[in-house]
This record gives structure tokens, sequence and C-alpha cells, in this order.
């Protein structure tokens, strides 16, 4: 019980503080050429197994704060979520919760990989993905999404 209520006040103030962050300075595009080739080169693999493209994007993210996505889903569909960090993250979060606040999946780790987390949409609406990395001595950090759907 108290997971939930941990994960509704970190979604909350995450998307206070992104919200904020964003009126203040629009949240810029990056471009990395390693990122880029990471997510054509993974969307690429999924669009194989016949996934469409929802979204692929670059952006400049806040060093060590969770930068929150939204999926509006449909019931019965499959969802892959690519997060492509910095080379040179030290540390890597992926996380989607659904409107009940459950983790459907999670993942931590090092960078100079990509992380994937799949799921089946269990309703029609909306679930959040969380996403995360850190480096040394960096106040914001290039990072790729994309989210296909099937």
């Amino acid at each position: 019980m108290k997971i939930k209520y941990f994960i509704s006040g970190l979604i909350f103030s995450t998307c206070l503080i992104t919200t904020s962050f964003a009126q203040e300075k629009k949240q810029a595009a990056c471009n990395d050429s390693l990122i880029h080739a990471e997510l054509i080169n993974r969307n690429s693999n999924w669009e194989a197994q016949q996934f469409k493209i929802h979204t692929t994007v670059q952006l400049s993210m806040l060093n060590d704060a969770y930068t929150p996505f939204i999926i509006d889903a449909k019931k019965g569909k499959s969802y892959v979520v690519n997060f492509i960090p910095n080379p040179k993250a030290k540390g890597v979060f992926l996380s989607i919760i659904d409107k009940d606040k459950n983790e459907l999946g999670k993942l931590n780790g090092k960078a100079n990989k990509s992380y994937t987390l799949q799921f089946t949409a269990q309703y029609d609406g909306q679930y959040f993905v969380l996403a995360k990395q850190k480096i040394r001595g960096s106040k914001e950090v290039c990072g790729g999404i994309s989210i296909l759907e099937k």
C-alpha cells in the first residue's frame, strides 16, 4: 500500500516539476547520432514483428530526474517502450505504471545498452512511463524514447 502512495506522489511531483521546468524553458530536442541510430535499430526490429511506431523522440532530460511520458493505450493492444540513455549515464531507470498505480515493469541499470519494457493494455486509457538517467557533472542529458504498438 505504501508503494502505491509513493508512486502516486512520485508521478504527481514529477509531472509538476517537469511542467514547471517546461514552462520556464521549452524542453528542447537533442540530436545525438548514436541515440538516433539505436532508436532506428530498435524500431526496425519491432516493426519486423508487426509493431507500428506510436512515438519516437530524442529529448534533453534533466539529469537524475524522472521524465514522464503518457501512453494513450487501447485495450488488448501490445506496447513496447524502448529507452536509449546517453552512453555515459551511470544510473538508468525505466518504469511503466497503470491507472491504479501498479508498476507493470521496471528496469534499473547502467548505460551502454538500451532498455525495453513490453505490456498489453488491460483497459482503454493512459499508462505512465517514467524514465531517468544520471551523468556526473551535467544539468541535462540527451535520451531517446520510442513507443510501438501492435
